[in-house]
C-alpha cells in the first residue's frame, strides 16, 4: 500500500470510528427482555452499576450462556 492510499485509508477509518462514536449510548437501561429478575449491582473496585438478569425460569441445574454486553 502507498502512502498516498494509507493516509486516505487511516483517513475514512478516522471519520468513521468517530461517527460510530458520536452515535453510541443509551441513557437508561431499557426494558428485560421477559419475566424475571433485573438485579442491579456495583463492581467493587471501581463502584460502577451493572445489570443482571435472571430469567423467571432459571435454574441451577441446567447450563446456561453467560452473555456480556459492554457499551460506553
Amino acid at each position: 500500500m502507498n502512502g498516498k492510499k494509507c493516509a486516505l485509508t487511516t483517513a475514512f477509518l478516522s471519520t468513521a470510528l468517530a461517527i460510530i462514536a458520536g452515535c453510541g449510548g443509551c441513557t437508561l437501561p431499557g426494558r428485560s427482555p421477559g419475566p424475571g429478575q433485573l438485579i442491579e449491582a456495583r463492581d467493587p473496585l471501581f463502584q460502577r452499576p451493572y445489570l443482571v438478569y435472571l430469567p423467571s425460569h432459571y435454574g441451577r441445574q441446567e447450563r446456561w450462556p453467560l452473555v456480556v454486553v459492554c457499551h460506553g
